[in-house]
């Protein structure tokens, strides 16, 4: 049968592919993943976290004579068996338990015990030395406790059934006895020699755990795998491993094998299928979907063949609801969620194996809703069901991102705008911004909280500070105050304005926030889209009628300025400037916009003496 979750008192969970991860606030594991320890002393290992754990646990048996302190998360004692235990630690603090860790502990045999090197064994008249290899290996056997291998060591024999076995345990270290755990029907140990020797009654492949032990304990437990063959002239099932049917359609397969098989067995049939084990035939009409794995066996005078495993596939039964809608839904952690299940022949109910934490299903129509709270992926089965019965089942993958971030404002703090003059700003943030938040605005402007166009037109000069923030799917990110400075209507704004050079191009328009490449272009009647500021004033020495000598410079400039002064400073040591009140002449009319001006020293030059003059340019208040 198909296993189901949450289905009632007989279902059983359904395999699940699981990648949740943890939120910020649970803790993760920090601590070694790797310690080690002795038999018979004293051990410790402390595991930490981060995020302020609270509790700890574990998911798997810790090693024998080891345990856990679940609120400090030391794992102490005196081990009392060697081997390599893996064990999944988990930690927990306020917020939910963190992702899972593995962590291995490996016991090392006590000082003086014996280990296992190897065997030798006997079937019938031939002999083969055993191979060393990797295993895994749990259980016990004769009151003595097995634990995982210490070592890679591993070793491999084979028999066949009702034909007589023997293989010898060879160890190092003064061995006093030998341990055996898992031995098929019909073999047995002596405990004195290490030799495992019987007749098999049992074809298959066995597990066995095999260690040596002294007067100072156990050695590592090493896996003897054996495989023991089917007794010769007995059946070898010939019919096809793969069969499939339908819910509540009659099925019918046939077994067969080879050497006149007498009788057949099969095991984990589904209800409710029969087999006549005299013909081989599995027959009835199923009554769950799913795959199942059946072992089937045939028999004859010369005993029981080996095993052969069916692959039966029971698909849903005619009519019944097959699922229409997707395979992946999408979300992110801590937003809204919400994802249509659909299936074709109308469909009365829907059912699903599992969810992320913070969803729900409505089984009447579907909808799959809620916050999930955690990222990471999810696969599950989802299915219908109808008058006809329950449909073929669907996988479906959560796919939770991350929450994203809380936005940041990213277009600036400070827009500048002509008073009286139109003007527009768009705030722009990060991490996907669904709408703004703004304080008080200043009368003439306003804000769209979708778009976060900030728009309209002030009304006198001034500073106007805005505190603005954006939201998105985690809430608020930070507020930041964005400032409007609003200066009188100028020719140079004008003429800024006209040519688009704002804050974007060049700086702002006002000189000391950074404008002054535009500032000169326009005073200096330069280019607007210059590059070198070629034009700029060149200096030259005016004498007048009887010897005297001024420094002056000359430049050309926009006639008729409004809002933008001319200062001619002076200097003796290129420091220390000073204004001085100028000669200005007129040298030139260029155009209608245009002139040519000298702006000459009030202070003569001195024989032998140094002088500086520049021009300073700024916007009138």
């Amino acid at each position: 049968m198909r296993p189901y979750a949450l289905r009632g008192s007989d279902s059983d969970w359904i395999d699940t592919i699981v990648d949740i991860l943890p939120s910020a606030t649970q803790p993760v594991v920090t601590s070694p993943t790797l310690a080690y320890g002795t038999v018979g002393q004293h051990f410790s290992y402390a595991a930490t976290a981060t995020n302020s754990p609270t509790a700890f646990g574990v998911r798997i048996t810790l090693p024998a004579g080891l345990a856990l302190n679940t609120a400090s998360g030391v794992i102490s004692g005196t081990p009392t068996a060697p081997g390599t235990f893996t064990l999944v630690l988990e930690v927990a603090n306020a917020s939910g338990t963190g992702a899972p860790r593995e962590v291995v502990i490996v016991i090392q045999p006590a000082a003086g015990t014996p280990s296992i090197t190897g065997g030798g064994s006997l079937v019938g008249a031939a002999s083969a030395p055993a191979s060393a290899g990797d295993g895994s290996l749990t259980g016990a056997g004769e009151g003595v406790a097995f634990s995982p291998p210490l070592n890679n060591l591993a070793l491999t024999a084979s028999g066949q059934v009702s034909v007589p076995f023997s293989f010898t345990l060879a160890a190092s270290g003064g061995a006093l006895r030998f341990l055996a755990s898992g031995l098929p029907e019909g073999l047995a140990l002596n405990g004195t020699t290490g030799e495992i020797a019987g007749l098999p009654a049992e074809p298959g492949v066995f597990e066995v755990e095999v260690a040596a032990a002294n007067a100072a304990g156990n050695g590592a437990t090493v896996t003897l795998t054996l495989t023991i063959a089917a007794a010769a002239d007995t059946p070898v099932i010939t019919s096809a491993l793969a069969a499939s049917g339908q819910v509540g359609v009659p099925f019918s397969y046939t077994a067969m094998a080879s050497l006149a098989p007498v009788g057949f067995t099969a095991a984990d049939l589904p209800p409710p299928l029969t087999l006549d084990s005299a013909t081989g035939i599995i027959s009835g009409a199923p009554a769950e979907l799913g795959t199942f794995t059946i072992p089937l066996s045939a028999a004859n005078a010369s005993g029981t063949g080996g095993t052969a495993v069916l692959t039966l596939t029971v698909l849903a039964a005619p009519g019944t609801p097959a699922i229409t809608s997707a395979i992946t839904a999408s979300g992110s952690a801590g937003a809204s969620f919400s994802f249509q299940l659909t299936a074709r022949n109308s469909p009365t109910t829907f059912q699903i194996s599992d969810l992320p934490f913070g969803l729900s299903l409505d089984p009447v129509t579907g909808l799959l809703s809620g916050t999930p709270q955690s990222p990471g992926n999810l696969t599950v089965e989802v299915w219908a069901e109808n008058a006809a019965g329950e449909g073929q089942a669907a996988l479906l993958t959560f796919a939770i991102a991350p929450a994203a971030a809380s936005p940041a404002l990213a277009s600036g703090v400070l827009v500048e705008v002509a008073v009286g003059a139109p003007f527009a700003f768009a705030l722009t943030a990060s991490n996907a911004p669904a709408s703004f938040n703004h304080s008080a605005l200043p009368t003439g402007l306003s804000l769209h909280p979708l778009t976060g166009l900030l728009s309209g037109t002030l009304a006198a000069p001034g500073d106007y500070p805005i505190i603005v923030s954006a939201n998105n799917v985690s809430g608020p990110g930070p507020e930041q105050t964005l400032t409007v400075r609003a200066f009188a209507q100028s020719a140079y704004r004008d003429w800024a304005l006209a040519r688009g050079l704002t804050a974007g191009s060049d700086g702002p328009l006002n000189a000391p926030y950074g404008g002054v490449i535009n500032l000169h272009r326009f005073a200096f009647a330069l280019a607007p889209t210059g590059g070198a500021l070629a034009g700029l004033p060149v200096p030259v020495i005016v004498t007048e009628p009887g010897g005297t000598r001024y420094l002056a410079l000359d430049f050309t400039r926009t006639r008729d300025l409004v809002g933008v002064t001319f200062q001619l400073r002076s200097s003796n040591t290129l420091s220390g400037f000073q204004d001085v009140t100028a000669t200005i002449e007129i040298l030139e009319t260029l155009d209608a916009t245009t002139e040519r001006v000298r702006f000459r020293d009030s202070a003569p030059l001195l024989p032998g003496g140094k002088r500086f003059l520049q021009v300073e340019v700024e916007l009138a208040p």
